[in-house]
This record gives structure tokens, C-alpha cells and sequence, in this order.
């Protein structure tokens, strides 16, 4: 019992609790765009509350959110994977792409701060 407690505290300390804290760059230089479904994003951020896009989690088993360098890559990608337009948008991140995004994936954890 005490080794599965330690276990799920390990855990928490260092594959959860990292990701609950997302990054703000200040001054980024090349924004991050995710997709987000819209009747989720657009009504928290209109209240004024904070949506976290997550980054990897869970030993990797959930790779990140999706990463784009623009607003048109996130909308091309839409368009070509069939996504609805009316259910899904495209949202700016608090995070500079160069930093905390690789191969399409966020590496780390971003405020989604704005819909496009």
C-alpha cells in the first residue's frame, strides 16, 4: 500500500503537476494556433476563465495538443482532415512556436489566450 501511494505521488509530482502550470511567454516571437472545439473554448474564454491546451502527459501517452505556426496552417488543416467549421476553431496560445512546440505537438502546456 505504501509503495502505491509513493507510486501515485511520483506521479503527480512530476508527470502531472508540471502540466497544470502553463507556460506565458511574454514576448513571443512566432505565436502558437491550436484547434479547439468551439462550445467549450469560446464561451470560458468570453467569461473570463482560464483554458489550459495541455502538453504531453502521462509518459507520453498523450502526445500534446495540436501545434501550427499559423492561424492558416491550423484552418488548412481543418479543411483537408474534414473538420466541421462550425464546431471547431482556431485559438492563439501563449507560447512562441520555436520554444514549445515539436513535430506538430505543444511540448508544453500554453494558456490558449484568443480565438481567430
Amino acid at each position: 500500500m505504501l509503495l502505491l501511494a509513493a507510486a501515485l505521488t511520483g506521479l503527480y509530482l512530476f508527470e502531472i503537476k508540471p502540466t497544470m502550470e502553463p507556460v506565458v511567454r511574454v514576448s513571443p516571437t512566432a505565436p502558437v494556433f491550436t484547434i479547439g472545439e468551439r462550445s467549450s473554448y469560446t464561451p470560458a474564454l468570453e467569461a473570463g476563465k482560464t483554458v489550459v491546451k495541455f502538453g504531453p502527459l502521462v509518459f507520453g501517452l498523450y502526445p500534446g495538443g495540436l501545434a501550427f505556426a499559423s492561424q492558416q496552417h491550423a484552418q488548412n488543416h481543418m479543411r483537408a482532415n474534414g473538420w466541421d467549421l462550425k464546431k471547431w476553431a482556431v485559438y492563439e496560445l501563449s507560447g512562441d512556436y520555436a520554444q514549445d512546440t515539436k513535430d506538430g505537438f505543444l511540448t508544453n502546456s500554453l494558456l490558449v489566450v484568443k480565438a481567430h
